[in-house]
């Protein structure tokens, strides 16, 4: 459960990077532009514009690495099989690292919520008749007591 808590809070703080670096962008080429009295050159917008969109590719690579990570991880956990190797697509990052594509992915979560769901009612059939029992012993408990 932590760990899924964990994730969300990476991917949620790469989100908010990618965000902040778009307004920083921004606000540094309307300084430019505020201090010069001129609007910045066509090239320098260029060249802003592609860095924040290379950095917000990298910060989706990022993510894709974690969610990757993360469901192989749950995938391993409950014993199911994990993608072929033609599944992972290298970062182009860090070589070290790879993810899933889309499908991969969708098909990995599926697996994992699908035995989740399967264990969660085998707990769930046991604690309702757990505490039928316990029910049952209370009320005759009581009834013997009158």
């Amino acid at each position: 459960m932590f760990e899924k808590l964990r994730l969300n809070w990476k991917i949620r703080q790469l989100q908010r990077l990618k965000n902040q670096y778009i307004g920083v962008t921004y606000e540094a080429l309307r300084e430019v532009a505020h201090e010069t009295g001129e609007i910045p050159d066509k090239e320098v917008i260029r060249e802003e514009i592609l860095n924040t969109v290379k950095l917000n590719r990298e910060m989706d690579e990022r993510i894709a690495i974690l969610e990757s990570d993360y469901w192989l991880d749950q995938a391993q956990r409950y014993l199911l099989p994990t993608p072929n190797d033609q599944a992972y697509i290298r970062s182009k990052l860090d070589k070290r690292f790879s993810y899933f594509d889309e499908e991969t992915l969708a098909a990995l979560r599926s697996a994992v919520r699908k035995e989740q769901k399967e264990r969660s009612e085998n707990f769930r059939t046991w604690a309702t008749l757990a505490i039928g029992i316990i029910g049952a012993l209370i009320g005759l408990a009581a009834m013997l007591k009158k």
